[in-house]
């Protein structure tokens, strides 16, 4: 009997019941299934078969036939993109350009070829012009091609071509001759070198000529994605060809040069400079052009965090690698070239961009909405958008359409209309978008989802199938039940997916949903109390993944769909083991973009349907019945059961030597430190990870090596806590180590950023365990601790993370009146904040915490005096700002702030400091070669000396020949969340007292 056919005589009833929910054999996990398939010898004996392929038990399954999940509840975008030429692909073309003089277009692809055709004979045959592979060796890429702007009568055309990396002068920029018109043939015997560099890595490479009649070409860091330019510490290096925009006169040879140097270079005359050096400090910038008004814009890759579009000017520091755009803290042991690090016009999260594409600008007709915007996209996510700027400042910036293309340049048509090269293949434009109002058929409703049948139930519709990952996310005490539905008869598989930018995916079939329903006990550890809250849908749109949210009604009949931008509420959960018996949740129900922080390609997208979730065996915690069944589980995953249910297909699985799998952190007999890294990894690794979106440069994927994860022994970059000796992890200290400040505290510094709001004990317990278990261990401390010396160890921060261990979790203990005082009027906010979860609900202070909405602060009325007070005080503005007789004036003064602002304007600038930060108020550091360190604002610098004001208001003079390195942070120096451990009461006391400007009159 074939595979399929035994299958097919599988028990209809049977194979229906595994599609999981909460029906008793889900509940019983794969132990469950597994009983049932005993009765089937021959099915287990072809998933227990060595070698044999799972994928073959895949097909047929129970179709999911009820799916409505489709298109988009958001406002359709302003354009779409329009195939055009549609006669015409070409084989991964990066770059485009008119033939001055005629309509002929020119394509150079990838390997070395370049196409021209006549766009007034859309139906015509594309020529090829050259081909440098042929002409060329050893050959890599081309990247990028322009001509001269005296083409029509010199026919000069000029082409950046390399060879493979690490070639000192492999990178090329030629001149040939176009020898004839029609068709246009390239004469390879006409190459004249004008200029060489090293290759590999991020070679740029943009060629452009401008008004000026110079050409500037664009080079790269010519580094590997990571470690952050690592083979020549070259972004801030001016002495080098590297990561830069230079500038050459190709007209007039000077010397052994093909080319000249312009005489108003900015570094001409720099000692130790490349004179051809224009401007700096960038990592790979990707496709440029001249605006109207004759400026430079540059689309720079970024590294982890961020995409950047740059105004560039002359001599003009960008800040690779000691910045990435917003990103202030790269790498710190490089040295700052010239000049002050300038910040980009614009710049994109990974969740937005992950490859940006610089474009033009628009002066069409077609899109008069457009007309004078600055038109660029993402060659990762689709994205396109339109710049508007007045100089140096962004006016405004809006997402016109996402897209599947892969824009890899643009290009002016005769008409004044942009065109899109693809990277696949095609040329495109922009048009207005005649799409409907809103997809009023994407669901309001789960019921309508057609994802179950029986809501009340939560079971499952035909076809759609649960399962459970290796490694659960803490959810503010919730418990979580998914589901996974592909339409039709279709299945995912686990190769043969899109290509990003991460690498390949798998391969999951338009319109497969992704459910994750998370349920809360509404006193703890009775089951029958529980209730559902909310539903998370993930849904692939044949393009990209988007998130929902469904907010589950008190009847727990059906749950609607949240508001774009999400919302929050408070749960009560009764639990005897709280302070005061009763937990307060505060839940955020996630908006549709912070889903999409996490659900990131550098995290694989579907953070929880992966190899290191789904291809972990079994293990003796399923409590199997004898030794036949517990062998059987052993050698099961949740991989194998989705395929024999056709949910999945599994090709091509890694090898056993690169195999990670997640392990269970709350399952106490696997190792502490497989638990704790798979803690980790399920909570932090969304956004800690290479290119993840994190802000600091930790990494806590389980499959990168912890030595390599730049976590153990690393001074933090964010901040310390006031932690005596503070590293990022301290081994065998976790009462020094931040990331364990991070997770313990409920108030500002709290980590996961998006996600849980409240400390996980049982998580926390075991990463304390973990860090403890890497030094060598000492002899503990007495068990109990009576009040003083809880009261003593109050005084730091560092001795309240261990007040709080002594405290929580299974030693919890009931504080008395004169320690709950402590806390609550304790003077360090970060103590104070820290052990807020040990008092009882009532007692905790009901402040603003990290999700800040400035319309409740701005409805109430403030009190001026109370608001001196918080100014001087717990708000830490007097720390750095003058207002009135109060305050220091290391930041800018704060009286007669009302006659430039409006109350709206400045708690925005509180609650976003970094948004605009004045030119005379960018945090400097200054290191010396004596090893000291100053940091402040830089009043005065010269060639010869550096004056600089420190936070103590000292004015500190240097030579600048003692000066070994100064790096300028685009940042604040006031750091975000000061108003965090405010109320929404104080932060408006805190409004009034400002909006007085010199403060009301003493009392005393």
């Amino acid at each position: 009997m074939t595979c399929n056919a035994q299958l097919t005589n599988f028990d209809t009833n049977l194979a229906r019941k595994y599609q999981g929910g909460t029906g008793d054999v889900w509940r019983r996990g794969p132990k469950g299934l597994l009983r049932r398939w005993f009765s089937y010898p021959f099915l287990l004996s072809l998933i227990w078969l060595p070698g044999f392929g799972v994928g073959c038990l895949g097909a047929p399954r129970v179709p999911w036939l009820s799916n409505h999940v489709i298109g988009s509840p958001n406002p359709p975008s302003p354009c779409a993109v329009e195939r055009i030429y549609p006669s015409f692909t070409f084989e991964h073309p990066v770059e485009l350009a008119l033939m001055p003089g005629s309509d002929r277009m020119w394509i150079a692809e990838q390997d070395g070829k370049f196409w021209s055709f006549d766009t007034r004979a859309p139906g015509g045959k594309a020529a090829l012009a050259a081909d440098l592979r042929k002409f060329h060796q050893p050959f890599d890429n081309v990247l990028g091609f322009t001509f001269h702007p005296g083409f029509e009568t010199n026919h000069f055309i000029f082409i950046n071509y390399n060879e493979p990396g690490g070639r000192e002068e492999g990178a090329h920029v030629s001149r040939f001759t176009v020898a004839t018109m029609d068709p246009p043939i390239i004469d390879p015997a006409t190459e004249r070198i004008i200029i060489r560099w090293l290759s590999g890595g991020h070679n740029g490479c943009a060629l452009a000529f401008g008004p000026d009649g110079f050409l500037y070409i664009s080079t790269g860091d010519t580094s590997d994605p990571d470690p952050p330019d690592s083979r020549r510490k070259t972004g801030q290096d001016i002495g080098d060809l590297l990561a830069s925009i230079l500038r050459i006169d190709v007209d007039h040879a000077e010397g052994p040069n093909a080319y000249s140097i312009p005489r108003d270079n900015p570094f001409l005359r720099t000692p130790g400079a490349r004179p051809e050096v224009w401007a700096f400090g960038l990592r790979n910038p990707f496709r440029m052009s001249f605006a109207p008004d004759g400026a430079l814009w540059v689309g720079d890759v970024g590294f982890e965090q961020w995409e950047m579009i740059y105004r560039v000017k002359a001599g003009g520091n960008y800040g690779w690698s000691i910045t990435e755009g917003p990103n202030s803290r790269v790498r710190t042991d490089i040295q700052q070239g010239p000049g002050p690090i300038l910040p980009p016009m614009i710049a994109h999260p990974h969740s937005e961009a992950a490859s940006i594409t610089g474009g033009r600008f628009y002066r069409g007709k077609k899109l008069p909405a457009l007309r004078g915007a600055y038109v660029y996209g993402d060659w990762e996510t689709g994205k396109f958008w339109a710049l508007r700027h007045d100089g140096d400042r962004l006016v405004s910036d809006e997402e016109l359409c996402d897209t599947t293309l892969q824009p890899v340049s643009f290009v002016e048509g005769r008409d004044g209309e942009l065109v899109i090269l693809n990277y696949p293949g095609g040329l495109y434009v922009l048009k207005t978008n005649s799409a409907p109002a809103a997809n009023k058929l994407f669901p309001r409703r789960l019921g309508e989802t057609g994802v179950f049948s029986d809501l009340r139930n939560l079971t499952p519709a035909s076809g759609v199938a649960g399962y459970r990952p290796a490694a659960e996310m803490w959810s503010d005490h919730a418990t979580a039940v998914r589901h996974v539905a592909v339409p039709g008869e279709g299945r995912i598989t686990t190769a043969d997916g899109r290509q990003t930018i991460a690498g390949r995916m798998w391969d999951y079939p338009s319109n497969t949903v992704f459910t994750r329903t998370l349920s809360l006990e509404r006193e703890r550890g009775r089951t029958e109390t529980s209730r559902r809250i909310e539903t998370q849908l993930l849904h692939f749109d044949g393009q990209a993944f988007n998130g929902y949210t469904f907010r589950w009604n008190e009847a727990q009949t059906d749950a609607e769909l949240v508001p774009a931008a999400g919302t929050n509420e408070v749960f009560v959960m009764l639990d005897a083991g709280a302070p005061g018996g009763r937990r307060e949740i505060p839940w955020r129900y996630p908006g549709r973009t912070e889903c999409l922080r996490c659900h990131q390609c550098w995290a694989g997208d579907t953070l929880s349907f992966n190899w290191l979730q789904l291809g972990r065996r079994g293990n003796d915690n399923e409590h199997p019945s004898n030794e036949a069944e517990k062998s059987a589980l052993r050698s099961v995953t949740e991989l194998d059961r989705l395929a024999a249910l056709g949910v999945l297909r599994v090709k091509d699985p890694p090898r056993k030597r690169d195999e990670h799998h997640l392990a269970d952190p709350y399952d106490a007999t696997q190792p502490v430190a497989d638990r704790a890294r798979s803690w980790l990894h399920v909570n932090c690794a969304g956004c800690h990870r290479f290119n993840g979106g994190g802000v600091v440069p930790a990494h806590f994927n389980l499959d990168k090596p912890l030595a390599e994860c730049r976590v153990l022994g690393e001074k933090p970059t964010r901040g310390n806590f006031e932690l005596s000796a503070a590293r990022v992890i301290a081994p065998g200290e976790p009462f020094q180590s931040v990331l364990y400040y991070r997770i313990n505290t409920e108030g500002s510094g709290h980590m996961p950023l998006i996600g849980s709001r409240m400390a996980d004990e049982t998580g926390i317990a075991l990463v304390r365990d973990w860090i403890r278990s890497l030094a060598p261990a000492t002899a503990g401390s007495p068990a109990r601790k009576d009040s003083a010396w809880i009261l003593q160890n109050l005084a730091t921060t560092g001795g309240a993370l261990a007040v709080l261990d002594e405290c929580s979790g299974p030693r919890k203990r009931i504080l008395g009146p004169e320690v709950e005082n402590a806390i609550l009027n304790h003077s360090n906010a970060f103590v104070r904040d820290l052990c807020q979860r040990l008092l009882p609900p009532d007692r905790r202070r009901a402040t603003l915490g990290s999700d800040i909405r400035p319309e409740t602060i701005l409805t109430l009325d403030g009190d001026a005096t109370r608001g001196r007070a918080l100014f001087t005080g717990a708000a830490q503005c007097a720390r750095c700002h003058a207002l009135g007789d109060e305050g220091r004036a290391f930041g800018p003064m704060l009286t007669g702030l009302m006659r430039k602002y409006s109350r709206a304007q400045i708690l925005d600038q509180i609650l976003n400091p970094s948004k605009t930060v004045a030119p005379e108020f960018r945090t400097t550091t200054v290191v010396l070669r004596d090893g000291n360190e100053w940091n402040g604002f830089v009043l005065k610098r010269s060639d010869v000396v550096l004056t600089l004001r420190d936070e103590t208001l000292t004015e500190r003079t240097v030579n600048m020949g003692d000066v070994k390195e100064i790096r300028e942070s685009s940042l604040s120096a006031m750091p975000e969340g000061l108003l965090a451990p405010l109320t929404a009461q104080e932060a408006a006391d805190v409004l009034k007292f400002i909006e007085t400007s010199d403060g009301p009159p003493r009392r005393d």
